[in-house]
């Protein structure tokens, strides 16, 4: 088995250990739900958890699968930024969009890095 190279190794560990520190608070979140928001919010953040994880260990093992897995991490990322100050702090759908939107800035930067990482690397004599 051959080993990935460094510029992939380090995107990849990023985003596993994101989502794995996150699944890690995950039965808290489950357990202070009390409300369908909150119960709707929780689903979205342990799908991205479950997908970031997995994207972190295809960039490394199944390049071929990154881009679908990153494709919905960023989207549900997305939709937990936005949701979480609506169903959990009690702010405006206002706050919600921008939350979003700064969220799925932030992964998506985060997805380009990993898919950038993951591309083979073009050497200068080509």
């Amino acid at each position: 088995m051959r080993i990935p190279p460094i510029r992939l190794l380090v995107p990849a560990a990023l985003l596993i250990a994101l989502n794995g520190y996150q699944t890690y608070n995950m039965p808290g979140e489950w357990r202070g739900a009390a409300t369908v928001g909150q119960h709707v919010s929780a689903v979205v953040e342990t799908g991205y958890c479950i997908f970031g994880l997995l994207a972190g260990l295809a960039a490394i093992w199944r390049p071929s699968l990154v881009r679908q897995l990153l494709r919905s991490w960023v989207l549900l990322i997305t939709a937990a930024a936005g949701l979480a100050p609506v169903t959990w702090g009690g702010q405006s759908w206002l706050i919600g969009v921008v939350s979003a939107l700064a969220g799925g800035a932030f992964a998506a930067l985060i997805a380009w890095w990993v898919l950038a990482a993951s591309r083979p690397k073009v050497s200068a004599g080509t």
